[in-house]
């Protein structure tokens, strides 16, 4: 995806940022993912890892991607599925959230139930991040979404089981992406919260950064069946 400011060709790169452990008690653990876009200033030579391939890229079509799996965050749900609570009121990102709950859905890998409890397990919601927007001379840098988990530690294995997350997109310069583009940072975000972390081996995978030509590929479902013991 490329933008034009004034004379300049920009690049619109999607990234995915680390996973961060707060300081919390030691029986639970607090963590939070983090989405940004970053505007290249400089086009780079290559763009053929985010370039559109259809022979590659897959909508949970369960057709291999590649010999790695996609890397998981070391905490699960008890069981291969969870309540979700659309908080948002905006329509572009309700949208976006239904049909990346769909997605996940049809994989058979992970149940997403949507419900109007809002004690829902994970809750779907949106935010302005634009005040997080940095621009280093280099790059311009704006958050897309946030996802915050809480897991509960076993103090005898170690064993990490998810309790909770909410689920952020911004809905400011997220806004100005098309639905495709939403839906996507929505999956991404989702996946998170059902125990994925990135991957740097499949380039068509939702989990990848810097690509917003992506959807959930095999390699994601069958990550997240091993998650859950179901392989």
């Amino acid at each position: 995806m490329f933008k034009k400011f004034s004379h300049s060709v920009l690049t619109l790169a999607i990234i995915f940022g680390g996973i961060y452990l707060l300081n919390q008690p030691m029986s639970s653990v607090h963590h939070n993912q983090q989405a940004t876009t970053r505007v290249t200033k400089v086009q780079p030579k290559d763009t053929s890892e985010s370039s559109s391939n259809n022979s590659q890229s897959t909508i949970a079509s369960g057709k291999p991607q590649g010999p790695t799996p996609t890397p998981t965050e070391g905490y699960a749900w008890t069981k291969p599925k969870a309540t979700v609570f659309i908080k948002s009121t905006n329509p572009q990102i309700v949208n976006a959230y239904k049909k990346a709950i769909d997605m996940w859905n049809q994989t058979g890998s992970f149940k997403l139930i949507p419900t109007n409890n809002p004690q829902a397990s994970i809750i779907c919601q949106d935010q302005d991040l634009s005040k997080n927007t940095k621009d280093d001379g280099q790059y311009i840098t704006k958050r897309l979404g946030i996802t915050y988990t809480d897991a509960k530690v076993d103090q005898n294995n170690g064993v990490k089981t998810l309790s909770h997350a909410d689920v952020n997109l911004d809905n400011t310069d997220l806004l100005k992406e098309n639905d495709q583009y939403i839906t996507r940072v929505a999956e991404h975000e989702l996946g998170h919260a059902i125990g994925l972390d990135h991957t740097s081996e499949d380039a068509h995978s939702i989990m990848k950064p810097y690509n917003p030509d992506c959807d959930i590929t095999d390699q994601d479902v069958q990550s997240v069946k091993s998650i859950y013991h179901e392989n």
